[in-house]
C-alpha cells in the first residue's frame, strides 16, 4: 500500500547490503486465480528475498487471503530462498 512503499526498501536492499542478485525482479501467480493474476513480484538476493503482494494493504491475510496462503506456503517450501541462511523481508 501507499504508506509502505517498496521503493525505499529496494533501494536499500540493491544499494546498501551490496549482495549478489539470484533471481530478478520477477512476477509471481497464485494457481487456481483465473488467468493466472500477477500475485506480487520478488527478487532473490544472496541469502534474503523480497516478495510483495499486490493489493495486500497493512493486512495482507485479510485482503489478499489466497495471495498469502500461496506465499507463506512458498516460504516454508524454501521456494524464495537461494540457500538455507535466507531471511524473508
Amino acid at each position: 500500500d501507499n504508506s509502505c512503499p517498496t521503493l525505499g526498501t529496494q533501494y536499500w536492499m540493491y544499494t546498501n547490503l551490496s549482495l549478489p542478485v539470484i533471481s530478478p525482479w520477477t512476477p509471481w501467480t497464485v494457481d487456481g486465480i483465473v488467468g493466472e493474476e500477477t500475485a506480487g513480484f520478488f527478487v532473490k538476493f544472496q541469502g534474503i528475498s523480497l516478495v510483495t503482494v499486490h493489493s495486500g494493504g497493512h493486512e495482507v491475510p485479510y485482503y489478499q487471503p489466497v495471495r498469502a496462503l500461496a506465499l507463506f506456503e512458498r516460504f516454508l517450501d524454501g521456494f524464495w530462498t537461494d540457500d538455507d541462511n535466507v531471511s524473508l523481508v
